[in-house]
């Protein structure tokens, strides 16, 4: 059993580990969208900028729909949704952040890739979009942290699972090797 102490520490490290990557995770957001909307955006000097020509650019679009343009147009829904989302991780999530740095880590990629698209939607009424790929639908740092966040929580409950049934499979065998009496 952990020290009622220890359990204070290690509850407060996990969510310093998630506060800190999601503070990260906005500032990059939010300093690259800078970046983008001076030099490509309405008052910027350029349409966009070739990184990898005919594969990749940086192009700036003002979405103010989701995801691969679902839900165009419902910028303030999708920013309470967001909201909503973000809370409902934190509190579902709030014992294991402790447990496990992967999932602060997952937790923190989605909270600041969130906080950083809700304040787009707050502050122009859209999100600042400008990874084009081409090929793909244009996306920003927010939208990857997002999703490489959902991708580690994934990885991270599958492991848990796994875990879980590893526990039981031996309760069961310990079970089954008792002498019949």
């Amino acid at each position: 059993m952990i020290p009622p102490g220890e359990q204070i520490y290690s509850r407060f490290r996990g969510y310093l580990q998630m506060l800190s990557v999601a503070l990260v995770v906005l500032v990059a957001d939010q300093a690259t969208k800078l970046l983008v909307m001076l030099e490509l955006g309405p008052s910027g000097d350029r349409v966009m900028i070739p990184v990898i020509p005919g594969v990749f650019r940086l192009f700036y679009v003002q979405n103010t729909g989701a995801a691969f343009g679902i839900f165009e147009g419902n910028s303030m829904v999708l920013a309470i949704l967001a909201v909503l989302v973000v809370l409902s991780l934190l509190i579902y999530f709030r014992h294991w952040i402790a447990e496990s740095p992967w999932l602060a880590l997952a937790i923190g990629l989605q909270l600041g890739g969130a906080i950083g698209n809700i304040l787009d939607r707050l502050q122009h009424g859209f999100v600042v979009d400008f990874i084009d790929f081409r090929y793909w639908p244009t996306f920003n740092v927010a939208d990857s942290a997002i999703t490489l966040g959902v991708i580690i929580l994934a990885i991270c409950l599958f492991k848990r699972e796994q875990r879980r049934n590893a526990v039981q499979k031996q309760d069961v065998e310990v079970v089954d090797q008792r002498p019949v009496t």
